[in-house]
């Protein structure tokens, strides 16, 4: 019976390598060495990138087989190099090669050739810059946070300046932007001006925008209410990104997260009656201890609204 097994195991196994060797050879591969420039059974293919894709990268990396021997180029846009590769042959060769080929910004024709034959893809390259700015005092230089920046034209987006003035929007293409400055309800919007009234600028090249710079002038009083959010298992131990909503007397909610040591705050708050709740959901809802807090602000800040997260 051992005997008639491995006469069945031998049969099977030369049966599998002539069905992959018959695939092989189908498929136009040529023996090592034999690939010559007038073979036209040779053929080269490039994997990636899609032909006529767009992309902000500034390197894609090209992959495919060749049944050609020698050594793999690329060429775009004028310039050139040469493509890692390997060639294998068991009964026929083929070679296979990957690399990164840089992208210049617009269109680009990536073409890799082995011998006389190449293939070719088209991609375009576009832009994708950082424009960042910050949001200062008049007269004292004070940085100003929870302020709101909106970003207008080739596309919108919205975002605050943190702790120390500072703002930024990122993945930004070519096209024409507009920047804005205000304070959005639940917070006082006639607590500052802010000043120019907007900044325009263009995304041409690479190059990430800074200094996109606004100032604000105090016009009334405008106060902060603040805490921090740390761990029943540790009271030393904040917990970031904590999500906080302050609702005002009409409802209206102002949304912050906690940041790396747990603190929190709502800025340019007017005189009133605000409640704050903490929420984390992500795993599961937590418990905070209190559920929540109702805080009154009259002529001052209010600082130490704390919450311990229950775990």
């Amino acid at each position: 019976m051992r005997v008639r097994a491995n006469r069945l195991w031998r049969l099977v196994a030369w049966r599998s390598l002539f069905v992959a060797m018959s695939g092989i050879l189908a498929t136009g591969l040529v023996a090592c060495g034999g690939g010559g420039g007038g073979d036209t059974s040779a053929w080269i293919r490039i994997d990636a990138p899609t032909d006529g894709s767009s992309t902000g990268r500034e390197v894609v990396t090209v992959s495919g087989n060749s049944a050609q021997d020698g050594t793999i180029y690329w060429y775009n846009n004028g310039a050139s190099g040469v493509l890692p590769h390997q060639t294998i042959c068991i009964v026929a060769c083929i070679t296979a090669f990957q690399g990164d080929v840089p992208l210049f910004l617009g269109g680009n024709t990536i073409t890799v050739q082995v011998g006389n034959v190449s293939d070719s893809v088209t991609i375009t390259r576009f832009p994708q810059v950082v424009a960042a700015g910050e949001v200062v005092m008049e007269t004292t230089g004070e940085r100003v946070s929870g302020a709101t920046i909106t970003l207008s034209g080739d596309r919108d987006s919205v975002t605050q300046t943190d702790a120390v003035g500072s703002y930024f929007f990122e993945f930004l293409r070519d096209g024409h932007y507009r920047l804005s400055a205000s304070l959005q309800p639940p917070q006082f919007t006639g607590c500052l001006g802010f000043s120019p009234d907007s900044i325009e600028f263009d995304v041409v090249t690479d190059d990430d925008i800074q200094g996109l710079n606004f100032t604000a002038v105090q016009l009334a009083p405008c106060f902060r209410i603040s805490g921090r959010i740390t761990a029943s298992t540790n009271p030393d131990f904040g917990q970031p990104g904590i999500k906080l909503t302050l609702t005002d007397a009409d409802g209206i909610e102002y949304i912050v997260y906690s940041g790396v040591s747990g603190d929190y705050g709502f800025w340019h708050l007017a005189p009133g009656t605000y409640t704050v709740t903490p929420s984390d959901c992500f795993f599961g809802c937590a418990t905070f201890i209190p559920a929540a807090v109702t805080v009154t602000i009259t002529d001052s800040d209010v600082f130490s609204n704390d919450f311990t997260r229950a775990f």
